[in-house]
This record gives C-alpha cells, structure tokens and sequence, in this order.
C-alpha cells in the first residue's frame, strides 16, 4: 500500500504514471519527480541496530523540511523481512512524527525482492558480525542488482565493499547520513553503480 508514500510526499497519480514510474517512455522508467529511494532487509534481531538508521533519518528528515539539495521530493525507505523487534521499530517509527521520510516495512515473496532493489537508488546495510568474519548475504544481493550499498564498518567489510567504489561505508548515524546525503545529492552514484555492475 502506497497510498502514505504518496499522501505525505505529494506524488500525483496520472494517465501513464505510476507511484514511481512514467510508461509513456518504452520500456517505463522511473518518474523525474520521484523521491529518493533506499532500501534495507534484515530479520529484526538484535544483531542489527536500527536505532542507527532512525537516527539518520530524523536528520535526513529535517534537511528535507529545509529543501536541501537532492530531497526536495522526499524520501522513501523500504525495509523488507520478518523478525521479533519489527513491531518494536514500526512503533519507534510512528513516535519520530517524519515529515518528508516515509519508512514502509514490508515481506516480500522471493520473486518481487530483486526488483525492489533494482528500483532503489541504494540499499542499506547495518549487519555488524559478532565474529569479525561473516559476511552479509544482503550486499550481495544489492550488487546482484546493480545497486550501490551504504554498509556499517566492521574488519570483514572490506571483503564486498570499499568506501566510496561500490559503496559508502559508515560508523554510526552521523556519517550514514552524510552517505544518504551523498546518495541524495548523486555524488559518484553512477560511477559507483558502474564499478558494482563491472563487479557482478
């Protein structure tokens, strides 16, 4: 359901256009007046710290109140999977009051779930790994579909992603809102998503 996504943005339905696609081009392709869109998946277990991208978003949600450069249409954030902590943080969600950010968690059947991701402008990665050396099926999953990925460091992470190739990596909510901010603002994005294609 997106009908939140576009009552808070503002995004009009019309003869050929949909929430985020126009197909009066052949084959369609994505509406210039489409809000940033990022995506995560995780299982909702304490191994990943939300609170982090909670965080990120109150800010990103501020600058986008003030129409900085590159969320002027807003922000979607997509985060898919099932987990015990889910209803916890669609309840934090509800009490940050966002503006100009929509979070839309959602379960997606395994066919639907590459397209999603190939649809987003970057995905988001906050797995940290307790042994220091698993590595995060995720990130694969995003550089299967040609997307860029915003991933939390840790000593293994330099295995899939180095920072600002096919990614930005960060540390806590602070810098990855500069990496949304650097996302939003298509600071190296399409190179980034050349060298994540080249890498596939």
């Amino acid at each position: 359901d997106l009908e939140e996504v576009r009552s808070k943005l503002n995004i009009k339905l019309s003869r050929g256009k949909t929430t985020f696609t126009d197909s009066k081009f052949s084959p369609p392709c994505r509406r210039s007046d489409r809000p940033l869109m990022l995506m995560s998946s995780t299982s909702w277990t304490p191994d990943e710290d939300f609170s982090i991208l909670l965080s990120a978003l109150v800010s990103v949600d501020k600058r986008a109140k003030e129409g900085e450069k590159g969320l002027e249409k807003g922000v979607v954030v997509f985060v898919t999977g099932k987990g015990p902590l889910k209803e916890h943080y669609e309840g934090r969600v509800k009490e940050l009051g966002l503006k100009r950010v929509v979070v839309k968690t959602l379960w997606l059947e395994v066919e639907d779930y590459p397209k999603l991701i190939g649809e987003v402008d970057a995905g988001i990665s906050l797995h940290t790994s307790t042994s220091g050396v698993d590595l995060p099926m995720k990130i694969l999953d995003m550089f299967g579909c040609g997307v860029p990925v915003l991933a939390m460091g840790f000593s293994a992470l330099p295995e899939l992603v180095t920072d600002g190739s096919n990614g930005l990596v960060f540390q806590d909510s602070e810098e990855l809102e500069e990496c949304i901010m650097k996302i939003a603002r298509e600071e190296g994005v399409e190179l980034m998503r050349e060298r994540v294609m080249k890498g596939r």
